[in-house]
């Protein structure tokens, strides 16, 4: 069931190809793409709901992610789809981009190892560090340092940039941080 907020109710949808499945979505992280919801799943899948055609989907994750809930994570950067994961040890993060939707082919498009990312190995310390975020428009990354910054990364001049180094930024801040993403769509005034 799918709840619209354009027509105020429930829209149900039957897809060609579950089999009587049902997928378990994460209730904080969605992306929107395309006029299309995307959902990761606890399946190594990602669902797709598209509401102008009454129609949704199932997209296998990259080959190599691990099989639950929590690994990996999804956003759109320059109108294509990306997910995430950090290794377990969080010594490594790999950032993938689907290339085809029909065929659900995935590129490997960055893969950036702590050291290199904030100077230090951070798998010797008991530091981590997590992406959160990916920019909408141009190959740049967001994460934090899990001590008391927030930094950016450009993917195509290996640059980290420091955001926020406060740590009374972090102080009652709701977990996860999720990005402020505007969105200039236009809305149905029904009449109003």
């Amino acid at each position: 069931m799918i709840y619209s907020s354009e027509t105020g109710g429930w829209t149900s949808m039957q897809s060609q190809c579950n089999g009587g499945r049902t997928y378990q979505v994460g209730d904080l992280e969605s992306t929107l793409l395309n006029g299309i919801m995307h959902f990761p799943t606890r399946s190594s899948s990602i669902v797709t709901v598209d509401m102008e055609r009454n129609a949704w989907r199932r997209i296998k994750m990259p080959p190599g992610l691990p099989n639950n809930y929590g690994g990996a994570s999804i956003g759109q950067s320059q109108g294509r789809l990306h997910v995430w994961e950090e290794d377990q040890d969080g010594c490594q993060l790999s950032i993938w981009v689907l290339e085809n939707y029909d065929s659900g082919q995935w590129t490997l498009k960055c893969t950036i190892n702590c050291f290199e990312l904030l100077g230090r190995d951070c798998c010797k310390n008991d530091e981590y560090y997590s992406m959160f975020a990916i920019h909408p428009e141009c190959n740049l990354i967001f994460f934090t340092d899990g001590n008391d910054k927030i930094l950016s990364y450009n993917m195509d001049n290996q640059k980290v940039h420091v955001i926020c180094a406060s740590e009374d930024f972090f102080k009652g801040l709701p977990l996860p941080l999720l990005p402020y993403v505007p969105c200039f769509a236009e809305w149905a005034s029904n009449g109003q």
